[in-house]
């Protein structure tokens, strides 16, 4: 019993370090903790998409064919299907992180469906980017890899965090800035 309490208190020191390193570099805890949960995020998309995509799990997405969608086709419909339902459930995810971790000091105006239907549109600008990376990459990846090569088969996962990478920067500046924004100082906060 001993044991399950001090791992808590190890991953809460590590945590705890990582701020107090942050803090010595003047860089602030709350991108610090936006950069983890970010890491997190990632995390779960990448899993999510090889669930669905290369695992089996997604048995019930289309299959790995090419898909006319009329404005735009697309080589692979499972990776399409696949790359939006793990971007969907890592903005969850995020979400709950950022709502009790990352932002907890922050402005918290309206309900939480509210904030979490802004935070979804706000945040889909960063998994079209995502999607975007994904689907137009991973083609030409292949292409210059060659089928049977490790690059050809890490393909999405490549262009996957490449999109992420992209996408952080917009995320970051339009969540701090807009869903949990500072409170205005008050004569209280003098």
């Amino acid at each position: 019993m001993q044991t399950e309490m001090a791992k808590p208190k190890r991953a809460a020191s590590f945590v705890d370090w990582i701020l107090k390193v942050a803090e010595r570099f003047h860089v602030s805890p709350t991108m610090v903790k936006f950069v983890l949960v970010g890491g997190i995020g990632f995390l779960i998309n990448e899993a999510i998409l090889f669930l669905l995509y290369d695992a089996g799990v997604g048995f019930f997405l289309p299959g790995k064919h090419h898909l006319d969608l009329g404005l735009f086709s697309v080589s692979d419909a499972r990776l399409l299907f696949a790359s939006i339902c793990a971007v969907e459930f890592a903005i969850v995810c995020q979400f709950n992180m950022h709502e009790r971790w990352t932002f907890r000091h922050r402005n918290r105006e309206g309900n939480i469906l509210w904030r979490f239907g802004k935070y979804n549109v706000i945040s889909a600008v960063s998994p079209i980017i995502t999607v975007v990376f994904v689907n137009v990459l991973t083609p030409e990846l292949r292409d210059a890899a060659g089928d049977g090569s490790i690059l050809a088969k890490t393909a999405p996962y490549i262009a996957n965090g490449l999109g992420v990478a992209v996408g952080f920067t917009w995320n970051y500046l339009f969540n701090s800035r807009v869903i949990w924004r500072r409170h205005a100082p008050t004569l209280d906060d003098v």
